[in-house]
């Protein structure tokens, strides 16, 4: 009969040959057969010193042997399993035998793999059993505490109490056994549901968090104190001598392990776990002893000082930083008192500022430099996030600290901007991306500087306030100058070769580019009138260049161009979130820091210097749109710069101009409400111009979608408060319905739109008529329902004038439309009427959804505007239906395009319609319904 070790050989000979499957088939024959257990144990106790592979797999198949027969096998075998396999794992497989087996194989110790996978194999035991062995600390059968288990060199561990007892003892001889500390992180893993093995297990959930419940509360202590008593004494030994010892890099990694632990079952072993669910750490009470320590603190920072170049520091320092981030993040009741946070978070912030003040020397590896810098822009972002300004601003060191990261972070875009600049825009080429990282990370940490409430809290605020304006100096100023100096590398590298990012990545990029402009905007507000300044500086040096490009008559793009183009359209991002925030489905307001800074003795400073940039884009953007409205077809005027351009002005016009009393405190005593675009006159101008530049960008470029989607939320946002009020005054938007009557309902195929008889007093020329009719149908849609909100409950004679028209002409075509139908002389699949159909009901869904798309809602305010629109539209529902059956069988875009306006119709007006009038609505959209299904209309 074949002896144990020779059936670990031969099951094991495919994974030496390379017969994987064959060898995992023998395997799992030998660990499910009735005298697996026995086979595992005499195999590791026999096997030779040329049978790493086989021990490793016996450890392995003994841990499965255990879990399948655990709940047959007696309490004194578990403990014989449980024990053996941490004794074998931490004398190194040299206590493997017995006097009577084969001693001479307990004199070669297991290769690392194989003691660490018996040490993770006892975890997994310990962890099975754990609330069975709390419970009962002295099983049926188990030799008692002190002895050995029969027939094994493994000590008898009665209890969990008994297990860290035996730990201890490891870790207090003259030469500490560093292997403890990998038990401990398997066990630490393993109760906190991070462990390689919890699925193995086969139990619920149920049993993960009551374990997780139990350790947490009677035994997580335990190991916490075994691993600062060991950390202390690894300090002091790196102190003296900076070689990490298996055992230094051990205990920090078991510290690291103890603090990730996530407390409560509530949150332990949740089906859904984020990567870092546990940004704070909010130990127990009685952790303080063992955590809340300064002179650990300051000894692991030296430690780290010392270890951080080494090459034969392996991964010590990543886990010091892990360490020292982790540290920073302690809080809740552990402190008693705010002096105790103050004075912790005093004893970090010296230490970071002991590594930022001491840099690697530029010789050193880069990915030393890369890993440090990361780790320490990480741990200031979470000292601010955990001990927040109020407590911060206490501190001495704190401006230094302020200093330090803006400094840092000015110096790291610098150099990447250097760096990409060097490689001629080649993203791919560097080997510095991390340092725009690091940026990032650095920036945050200022956002939440600046953002702090106590910054608004009295007089203490105030002075925090200038102290942090002073420290952030030049932040802003550096940004710009830096990510110019990126758009334009990397413009420049495109157009010389030719290439273009794919559209995922072009889109990625442009997430992170505003995420950072965005938060360097905040860190701006806080020297509004330096960042003012900064942009107003290279804004001037772009245009007067981009004048002369414009001018110059190229007929393409060199690389000069397009960076030139590139650095103008960042320009305009930056002004844009620098003024404004993200006005979204909200009543836009000019942001607080701004309006705070227009009252103080910098404010008509600052606000000329916002006035000045305002119209150096607005005169760019009307140089640009006459530009295209004579040479559309040049590629110097890009439709990127003005997408960029009427963004600018759909973020600012909403809160600036002509600002609400009911949104202000202090509208009266601001000069930022009455002398900048407070004003009528000036609000007016930009009005005139924005209007002006709309109708030129949808005439001139009706093929780009960006510019057109871009202009016409412009034009909603002109709509909005008491910025309509102006459009009625403005030649661009008489010219805009002036437009919108010459063309009206004019599909495609239709000739002969420009009559000069008509239009010419009207200002629409035949260049304006014939754009505005190239543009898609939903586009059009969109400038019917600006027109509607535009005009819709405005007392003028001309706003008046302009809705009737508008809603005549759409009248117009739906009856046109109806007549062509009706004639038996015209073909209703032609493409002429199929093509007007579109135009209609494109037109229809526009103003029918005119309040809806959530930027105006003036329209339907008043219910006698309601009312004309519901006379327009309510007797057009049943022809509406009727379109379904005619065309819906034939065209998709008129079968979705119906539902969807019936769909906008009844959402938005049913509280305006009178019983008839709802009646009606009900019984033509049952119709379309059933038109609908009967010609397959799908889900939709």
């Amino acid at each position: 009969m074949a002896s144990a070790a020779d059936l670990l050989r031969e099951a094991c000979r495919g994974f030496r040959t390379g017969n994987i499957s064959q060898a995992d088939a023998s395997m799992q024959r030998l660990r499910e057969s009735p005298t697996a257990i026995p086979v595992f144990l005499s195999a590791i106790e026999t096997l030779g010193p040329s049978d790493n592979l086989e021990c490793f797999h016996a450890v392995l198949g003994l841990q499965h042997a255990a879990l399948k027969r655990w709940q047959i096998c007696t309490p004194a075998e578990k403990a014989m399993l449980r024990d053996y396999l941490l004794h074998i794992g931490l004398t190194d497989g040299m206590g493997r035998s017995t006097e009577g087996h084969n001693a001479s194989a307990a004199t070669i110790p297991f290769e690392k793999v194989t003691t660490n996978a018996a040490l993770a194999a006892s975890a997994v035991l310990w962890k099975r059993g754990w609330v069975e062995f709390s419970e009962s600390a002295a099983t049926s059968g188990s030799p008692p505490s002190g002895s050995n288990h029969p027939n094994t060199l493994a000590p008898a561990l009665q209890s969990p109490s008994h297990l860290f007892a035996h730990l201890s003892s490891n870790l207090a001889s003259p030469n500490p056994n560093h292997r403890v500390m990998t038990f401990l992180s398997s066990l630490v893993g393993e109760m906190s549901g991070n462990g390689r093995n919890k699925i193995n297990l086969g139990q619920t959930i149920a049993f993960h968090r009551h374990t997780h419940s139990v350790f947490e509360k009677q035994h997580l202590s335990s190991c916490l104190e075994i691993a600062m008593s060991s950390l202390s004494l690894a300090i002091s030994s790196l102190a003296s001598s900076p070689t990490p010892t298996p055992l230094a890099v051990g205990t920090v990694s078991l510290t690291v392990d103890i603090l990730s632990w996530e407390y409560g079952p509530a949150v332990a072993w949740a089906s859904l776990r984020s990567s870092d669910a546990q940004t704070l750490i909010k130990t127990p009470k009685h952790f303080k002893q063992s955590l809340i320590r300064p002179d650990i603190l300051t000894a692991i920072f030296n430690v780290y000082m010392t270890v951080r170049s080494g090459a034969e520091s392996g991964e010590l320092p990543h886990l010091l930083r892990q360490l020292i981030l982790q540290l920073s993040s302690i809080s809740g009741p552990i402190f008693d008192e705010d002096e105790e946070r103050t004075s912790y978070c005093s004893f970090l912030v010296t230490g970071v500022l002991t590594i930022l003040s001491s840099p690697l020397p530029p010789a050193s590896p880069p990915d030393y430099i890369s890993s440090e810098l990361l780790g320490v822009s990480t741990i200031c972002l979470r000292l601010v996030s955990n001990f927040k300004l109020k407590l911060m601003a206490r501190l001495p060191t704190f401006p230094t600290l302020l200093t330090a990261v803006v400094e840092l972070s000015n110096s790291l875009l610098s150099s990447f901007s250097t760096s990409l600049e060097t490689a001629q825009g080649d993203m791919d080429a560097l080997s510095d991306g991390w340092k725009l990282e690091c940026y990032s990370t650095l920036v945050e940490f200022l956002v939440m500087v600046v953002e702090d409430p106590f910054l608004l809290m009295g007089p203490e605020g105030e002075e925090c306030r200038r102290v942090v304006a002073r420290s952030l100096s030049g932040v802003y100023g550096s940004c710009v100058q830096g990510r110019i100096r990126i758009g334009r590398a990397e413009e420049t590298r495109c157009v010389r070769l030719g290439e273009e990012l794919d559209e995922v990545g072009e889109d990625i990029e442009a997430a992170d580019l505003e995420e950072q402009v965005v938060n360097v905007s905040c860190v701006g507000r806080m020297n509004l009138l330096e960042s003012l300044s900064a942009l107003d500086v290279e804004l001037g040096r772009a245009l007067v260049s981009l004048r002369g490009l414009f001018e110059s008559g190229m007929s393409e793009v060199n690389e000069e161009a397009a960076a030139l183009l590139e650095e103008v359209r960042l320009m305009v991002l930056f002004v844009g979130h620098l003024l404004t925030d993200e006005i979204g489905g909200e009543t836009p307001v000019i942001p607080e820091s701004i309006t705070s800074t227009c009252e103080t003795s910098q404010g008509p400073e600052t606000i000329a210097k916002m006035g000045s940039v305002v119209n150096s884009l607005a005169r760019l953007a009307e140089f640009q749109a006459n530009k295209i409205s004579t040479s559309p077809a040049s590629p110097l005027y890009s439709p990127l710069l003005g997408s960029q351009l009427l963004w600018f002005f759909t973020r600012f016009c909403p809160p600036y101009l002509l600002p609400s009393p009911s949104l202000y405190s202090n509208i009266e005593s601001n000069p930022l409400y009455t002398s900048f675009f407070g004003s009528h006159q000036a609000a007016q101008e930009l009005v005139n111009t924005c209007t002006s530049i709309a109708v030129l960008y949808l005439t001139s470029w009706p093929g780009e979608p960006e510019v057109v989607a871009s202009t016409n939320k412009l034009l909603f946002a002109l709509c909005r408060g008491n910025i309509r009020g102006g459009l009625e005054g403005s030649e661009g938007w008489k010219r805009l319905a002036g437009v919108f009557a010459c063309v009206g309902t004019s599909g495609r195929f239709e000739q002969n739109v420009y009559d000069a008889g008509v239009t010419a007093s009207r200002g629409v020329t035949q260049g304006l008529a014939e754009g505005f009719k190239r543009l898609n149908y939903d586009a059009r849609g969109e400038v019917a329902s600006v027109l509607v909100c535009g005009s819709g409950g405005m007392a003028s004679a001309t706003s008046k004038a302009i809705m009737n028209e508008t809603l005549s002409l759409i009248g117009g075509g739906l009856k046109r439309l109806v007549g062509a139908i009706e004639d038996p002389g015209v073909n209703t699949t032609g493409p002429e009427v199929v093509d007007l159909c579109n135009l209609v009901v494109s037109l229809f869904s526009g103003i029918c959804r005119s309040p809806f798309v959530g930027i105006v809602d003036e329209a339907v305010s008043d219910n006698k505007e309601a009312f004309v629109l519901t006379q327009v539209i309510t007797p057009s529902l049943r022809k509406l239906a009727a379109l379904m059956a005619v065309f819906g069988p034939i065209d998709t875009r008129i079968k979705t395009g119906l539902i969807t306006c019936f769909t906008s119709y009844a959402e938005i007006y049913i509280s305006f319609l009178n019983p008839s009038e709802s009646y009606e609505l009900y019984n033509t959209a049952s119709e379309l319904i059933k038109r609908y299904a009967s010609i397959g209309g799908g889900s939709s």
